[in-house]
């Protein structure tokens, strides 16, 4: 059984083969040797030069080839592996029909190197291409257009290079059309600008989207500035968007491979004067799940601005067919920092959907003055989640909301101010002018006073009236409450009806109708004004709540979230394909997400150096027995320096919103405490730092010297390439010199004794430098070679580091032999300082069964990667001892154990602010984040995990326990951690496995464990769960897509200060009968109630005695959450009532899972006659 190499120096054959090359090319190269016109070309334009490169190409001892200035006629297709070095105004001719493949990084200045009409390829093992090279100018008014499009073009087929944009105004008369093939990075500052008419600037067609793309500013195009045709799993960072129609665009059609865009996520910095922000715009052919565009996220810093009188806004979504054909474009997230909108647009409205939208979550850092005729909404919404810091007071009739089973987190400017401010209900309809000041509310929550007209005895109710912008006929949910009297515990007034008199038949713009009884046990004299207090749109509780819901509203106009599951028929093994199946109408579509051939996208390794790839995957060896071993995963060094990533600018989130204290009169006493909270508001979270927008290019080698390389040859100093000569003192004699650079030709030239280097070293292929044992080679300049693996750069057993922020390539050390992890590990460890360490292709990890590993230390630069994947043990692992790693993976895939933080492997006991995020996909993984800890004194803080989507966990052993977080070991403490994903789908309806979303399976509860999944969770059938185990503090904000069993909830446990909630309302149109029975069998067909807040009736048997009390049973899932009584409220709907209140909440999960009570009082002096229903909404949790 064989065992690879891992030692520093290359295996012995190889050795000796490599001395026995030298020999062959140790005499010094003059200009002659490499010097293309000193070698057959002309470079004069006519003459055709396509021999002389070839011949040089081909010739042993040629290691770079030198293309002075001049022309260089290219007659037929060829291919080139060996780098050119160019001066400037050197270029290649290339007539039509000839192609051009460059399997090396060229040097050029950042000017002409292509014309013609032929073609460039780069081939695996390029870098990077400029627009420039074929001509862009970049100067705003020149037309740039075809020249960008041909650089894009040229690095299609291998997928390897990076398109670079500099710090340039690029001019565009025509669109761009990116594919999902390459990395684009761009400078700062780099903009794309419209001219002549161009009205659109970027179109990602359809397709999967693996790789980073870094663009830079779009401005000017009247239609869009990018365009995310069908395309899924994009990462694409923007930087500024402005003067554009749509600024991003999302489309769909029906068809194959044109109706899906699915868990994209954008980053953007600046928005300004666009007329739209994010627009979706829907095929009139759409018809439902035709059509899907779900798990989006969008984030951005600031909006400013509109343009023109058009239709405008931040958020808007567009489709031109019959209503009952609106597509599936639900469960995506909007998250902005500041907006302000245009001084004048009358057709402005923050957030639009023609005709409605559905389970959209909106996060706004704050909304400036409307324009006149501008709203916040437009359009029906259905099932959202809102979040809206008002900058300024909002105007009559400018908020908007229409739409079923809303919650709206209001913050900033409410009216009124202040919650403590006590509003007086109206006795009368259609009173407004009276209310308030003729202002209708805007907020959540309110302190109101009841004063009647005439006296009001105890028992009877009356009707009163408030205005709230958020009636618009649809509003749902409004509870009611106040103090509590000694007397009975009870409060004063307590609603039994409340109803939005906006709607059809009455039509009372923003009129809410309240119906209060009198439960102060005595008469309350006429004027005599009684304290009350209201939450509306939100599901979280004031004191003593009495919810009093409106209309009994179905969500079946709500289009439902159709399934979103792989397709295991695809054979998904090391294809590297993501598949979706829409079973309702059995289409496939395959989004390629992991290729055999990657491009370079560019990542920072760790603590000193900066690790760019294409994909770090395994290959596992069944014959292997490293299996275990402690060198077997990529080992990450740190070293504290002060460079870092700045982040964009972000918004501060909104202060909390106050809660109004409960009223106190004389005769009430003051209500207890809140219990603890029942839900955590929607407010806009800070965005989550970028990872690093571009990697800078190293400084070009035409800035440093022109001409010849060969002028300055490191033989001409003594130098000697033969392997075994010390050239240490030729190299330092080249330095005094005062060389620009070092030119080493062909051969390996050995350093015996430890020397620094701080000029450039250029090298052409055939070129090693041989550092023997305990001897430090500091190079302290950019080395100018080309990485291949099995033709090194550096051999030896000593050390190579780099003191300056340079970049650094893994093949520099792959001779043959050696393991990709050898070459990666060497070139992180070769980081002395903050440098960025480059891949070109794809670095497997042969035999290994473990990724990449970061100790313990301080880390301040980001690793960046677009995936890891296949490995049998983890992908990743942080150890304890480690503080401020950055960890962004595109997708994290097919492993055991995806990301670990693991306190109990090394010295270190504490891990701190350790981030993994942009995770597009994590499929497939048994476990996908685990937290593993050694108990008291350990520690894990501050750290943030989140995955754009997760699906399919436990696919490879369907069997086994599986889940996307998990907790093992011992409690320890865990403190300001949160775990984010957009979508969770594990297919079970695929293959049935166990896999939970949350589990723990530790011995004693997991403490502090904050988690939510913000669009969508679905795909769940028996035996998997949502969550199982125990938990201490469990915060969870789930968003159930619906359509799954009780069974597949909750088997877990957890305390009176956790919360789980799905953060959506249940449905007044279906209403469940309450049992007098406390046997599951005897309640809704032996099925517990799905949602947070569901609708019951209690039907009343026999004649129900004035003052008596009945008690009923209910079966809820979230009953299993650590739910208390405190933590329930009973909430009325809109039928009639005659009186009873609900006066008791009780859990009985210890007698029977899921099991709770609830006891209702009449309340009025009357009986209430047999046959009657009372109906009742009972919240449980938040």
């Amino acid at each position: 059984m064989s065992r690879r190499h891992s030692a520093r120096g290359p295996p012995g054959l190889w050795w000796l083969a490599l001395l026995g090359l030298a020999a062959a090319l140790v005499a010094a190269q003059s200009c002659s040797g490499i010097n293309v016109k000193q070698n057959g070309a002309a470079g004069n334009g006519s003459k055709d030069d396509t021999a002389a490169f070839v011949g040089m190409n081909a010739a042993s001892g040629v290691g770079v080839i030198y293309m002075p200035r001049g022309t260089y006629l290219i007659t037929r297709s060829i291919t080139l592996n060996k780098p050119i070095i160019a001066d400037p105004g050197a270029v290649f001719q290339l007539p039509s029909g000839v192609v051009l493949t460059l399997g090396a990084q060229p040097e050029h200045p950042m000017s002409r190197f292509f014309q013609g009409g032929g073609t460039v390829q780069f081939a695996a093992g390029t870098l990077r291409a400029y627009p420039e090279w074929w001509g862009a100018a970049g100067d705003g008014k020149t037309d740039d257009f075809a020249e960008i499009q041909a650089a894009y073009n040229s690095l299609v087929a291998a997928e390897s290079a990076m398109l670079y944009f500099s710090n340039k105004v690029y001019a565009i008369s025509a669109q761009l059309v990116l594919t999902t093939k390459v990395t684009i990075m761009s400078e700062d500052g780099a903009t794309l600008l419209s001219i002549n008419g161009a009205t659109r600037g970027v179109l990602v067609p359809a397709g999967g989207f693996p790789h980073k793309v870094v663009l830079p500013t779009l401005q000017g195009f009247q239609d869009y500035c990018i365009n995310l045709a069908a395309t899924s799993l994009a990462m694409i960072q923007l930087q500024d968007l402005v003067s554009c129609g749509d600024a991003i665009r999302v489309t769909v059609a029906p068809g194959s491979g044109t109706y899906t865009a699915l868990d994209n996520t954008i980053w953007f910095d600046k928005a300004t004067n666009c007329a739209r922000v994010v627009v979706f715009r829907a095929n009139k052919n759409c018809n439902g799940p035709s059509c899907i565009i779900q798990g989006n996220q969008f984030i951005g810093n600031s909006v400013a601005g509109s343009t023109g009188s058009a239709t405008a806004g931040v958020v808007a979504q567009f489709f031109d067919g019959p209503t009952r054909n609106v597509p599936a474009w639900d469960s995506n997230q909007f998250n902005f920092g500041g907006i302000t909108p245009p001084a004048s647009n009358a057709n402005y409205a923050v957030v639009r959907a023609v005709p409605l939208s559905n389970r959209n979550v909106v996060k706004l850092g704050t909304v400036g003055a409307l324009p006149p005729g501008g709203t916040v909404f437009d359009g029906q919404h259905n099932l959202g989640q809102f979040s809206i810091n008002i900058k300024s007071r909002l105007a009559e009739g400018t908020f908007g909301l229409s739409g079923q089973l809303n919650l709206v987190e209001f913050s900033g400017m409410t009216t009124p101010a202040s919650s403590q401010t006590v509003i007086g209900a109206m006795t009368k309809s259609n009173s407004k002018a009276s209310f308030n000041g003729g202002k209708a509310l805007v907020g959540n929550f309110f302190s109101l006073s009841a004063a009647p007209s005439t006296d009001w005895p105890a028992g009877t109710s009356r009707v009163f009236y408030i205005y709230h912008q958020m009636a618009t006929g649809y509003l749902y949910q409004v509870k009611c409450g106040g103090p509590t009297m000694q007397a009975t515990g009870l409060p004063p007034l307590a609603c039994t009806q409340v109803q939005d008199n906006s709607q059809a038949g009455t039509m009372v713009p923003y009129e809410v109708q309240v119906t209060l009884i009198n439960m102060s046990g005595t008469t309350i004299k006429a004027g005599k004004a009684t304290p009350f207090t209201l939450a509306v749109a939100t599901l979280g509780n004031v004191p003593t709540c009495y919810l009093a819901d409106l209309d009994a509203i179905t969500a079946s106009l709500a289009v439902p979230s159709p399934p979103r599951v792989p397709d295991t028929s695809s054979g998904d093994g090391d294809n590297g394909l993501l598949n979706y199946e829409q079973s309702v109408l059995g289409t496939q579509v395959v989004v390629s997400v992991l290729r055999e051939l990657a491009n370079q996208t560019f990542r920072a390794l760790s603590g000193a150096s900066a690790l760019s790839a294409s994909s770090l995957a395994d290959i596992v060896d069944s014959e292997s027995d490293l299996y275990g071993e402690d060198d077997e995963w990529l080992s990450v060094s740190t070293l504290d320096v002060n460079r870092t990533i700045v982040p964009s600018a972000v918004v501060k989130p909104p202060p909390p919103r106050p809660r109004p204290p409960p009223p106190s009169p004389k005769y009430l006493k003051t209500s207890p405490p809140p219990p603890p909270t029942l839900y955590t508001p929607l407010k806009r979270q800070r965005i989550y730092q970028l990872p690093p927008g571009h990697i800078g290019r190293p400084t070009m080698l035409s800035s440093i010297v022109t001409g010849c390389p060969a002028t300055y040859l490191v033989t001409k100093q003594g130098a000697k390439g033969d392997g075994t000569t010390d050239n240490s003192a030729a190299f330092l004699a080249a330095v005094a010199a005062s060389y620009p650079i070092l030119y080493l030709p062909p051969g390996v030239f050995r350093i015996s004794r430890s020397i620094t280097i701080n000029k450039p070293l250029v090298a052409g292929l055939g070129t090693s430098i041989s550092v023997d044992s305990g001897v430090t080679l500091t190079l302290g300049s950019q080395a100018y070679r080309q990485p291949r693996t099995g033709d090194p750069f550096f051999v030896g057993a000593g050390r190579v580091t780099f003191s300056k922020s340079v970049e650094v390539h893994p093949d520099w050390w792959m001779a043959n032999g050696y393991a990709d992890s050898t070459g990666l590990q060497l070139a992180g460890d070769s980081c002395g300082a903050a440098c960025n360490v480059i891949l070109t292709r794809i670095f497997y990890i042969v035999n290994a069964w473990r990724g990449v590993i970061f100790r313990p230390g301080t880390y301040t630069r980001p690793f960046v990667v677009p995936s890891v994947r296949h490995f049998d043990d983890w992908c990743i692992k942080v150890q304890g001892g480690v503080t401020g790693v950055n960890i962004q993976v595109g997708t994290l895939s097919y492993c055991e154990q995806g990301l670990v933080f693991d306190t109990t492997t090394s010295s270190g006991t504490a891990i701190r602010s350790a981030v993994l995020g942009h995770v597009s996909a994590a499929q497939t993984n048994r476990y996908t984040v685990v937290f593993r800890t050694g108990g008291s004194g350990h520690l894990i803080s501050g750290c943030s995990v989140r995955i754009n989507f997760a699906l399919t966990p436990g696919f490879t052993a369907p069997a086994a326990s599986s889940s996307v977080v998990d907790f093992q070991g011992a409690p320890a403490t865990f403190q300001n951690n949160v775990i984010t994903l957009q979508a969770y789908d594990p297919a079970q309806p695929v293959l049935a496995t166990r896999a939970v979303l949350l589990s723990n399976g530790m011995a004693a509860p997991a403490p502090n464990v904050q988690i939510s999944v913000d669009t969508w969770l679905g795909g769940l059938v028996a035996p998997g769960r949502i969550i199982t185990g125990a938990y201490r503090r469990l915060g969870a904000l789930l968003n159930v897509a619906g359509g799954m069993s009780a069974s597949t909830y909750f088997a877990m446990t957890a305390d009176s200060a956790s919360f789980v909630s799905l953060g959506t309302y249940g449905s007044a149109g279906t209403q469940t009968a309450l049992s007098t029975s406390q046997a599951l069998s005897a309640f809704n067909g032996g099925a517990p109630t799905l949602s947070n807040m569901n609708w019951y009736y209690a039907t009343v048997t026999s004649a129900w005695p004035a003052g008596a009390k009945r008690t009923f049973y209910l079966y809820s899932v979230f009953m299993q959450t650590g739910v208390t009584p405190a933590q329930m409220r009973c909430q009325y709907a809109r039928w009639s009532n005659p009186g009873v209140v609900c006066v008791a909440l009780n859990t009985l999960n210890s007698q029977s899972n899921g099991l709770a009570s609830v006891t209702l009082q009449n309340a009025s002096p009357s009986p209430v006659a047999a046959g009657q229903r009372i109906y009742v909404g009972i919240q449980v949790g938040p």
